[in-house]
């Protein structure tokens, strides 16, 4: 049976001869990876595949094995490119691994917390400090 949008009709699509439906993009630079552009396609494949089974552990794994031999996959714009250039800068948007233990920062689109959520809050960041 079929879970969410598509379900088994997504897993069995034809994606052509590559293997996936991720185009090279129109601003990268000449391939500097290692991996010849047959080899990037069938990780581009394996990757897509993974992912649509729900096995986000293979899609990660082959996004880093990707990425460690410069080479990066956006999945908003269904690109990739082989000259070292990433898609996204961190710094803009995404938070790295490091950033989980920074301090919680109410957003500006958030609505004023009560006095008494005040309290609370502050009180739980105490306890966590201790």
């Amino acid at each position: 049976g079929g879970r969410g949008r598509g379900g088994m009709n997504r897993r069995s699509r034809d994606f052509g001869p590559n293997g996936h439906d991720y185009d090279l993009c129109s601003q990268a630079g000449p391939i500097s990876s290692h991996l010849s552009e047959k080899t990037i396609h069938s990780k581009v494949a394996e990757r897509l595949s993974a992912k649509m089974n729900r096995d986000f552990g293979t899609a990660d794994r082959v996004q880093l094995e990707l990425a460690e031999e410069g080479v990066f996959v956006n999945d908003r714009t269904k690109e990739w490119r082989a000259d070292g250039v990433r898609f996204i800068d961190p710094s803009e948007g995404r938070r790295t691994p490091s950033d989980r233990n920074r301090p919680y920062v109410q957003s500006r689109y958030s609505q004023s917390l009560s006095e008494n959520a005040k309290f609370t809050l502050t009180r739980n960041e105490e306890l966590v400090a201790e």
